[in-house]
């Protein structure tokens, strides 16, 4: 079972807000970057918007991975994304390494 309830606490303590839960992966408000649950209950990786603003994202990040360390849990990089619209009012996710 993932740490929800911790990412929950730590990304409300950053100032920010969870918009949507699917599966493994935690979808932020600002959508400049998501979170993905791995098999080690103290990493989350961190998917970084390939149109987000670089400086706010940067800042963001580091006010999350500061207070996340007061948790026990880390944040790992992942890969950038690029959200689309999909069919049927959803949205499609495509992963890349840059």
């Amino acid at each position: 079972m993932y740490p929800l309830g911790i990412v929950k606490q730590i990304v409300e303590e950053a100032g920010m807000d969870i918009a949507y839960v699917y599966e493994d992966l935690v979808s932020l408000n600002h959508n400049g970057f998501m979170l993905q649950f791995t098999e080690n209950d103290q990493e989350v990786l961190l998917h970084i918007n390939h149109g987000a603003d670089g400086e706010q994202v940067g800042s963001d990040i580091t006010t999350l991975v500061t207070v996340a360390k007061g948790h026990g849990l880390t944040f790992a990089k992942g890969q950038f994304y690029i959200l689309t619209d999909g069919q049927d009012e959803t949205v499609n996710i495509q992963f890349s390494e840059d």
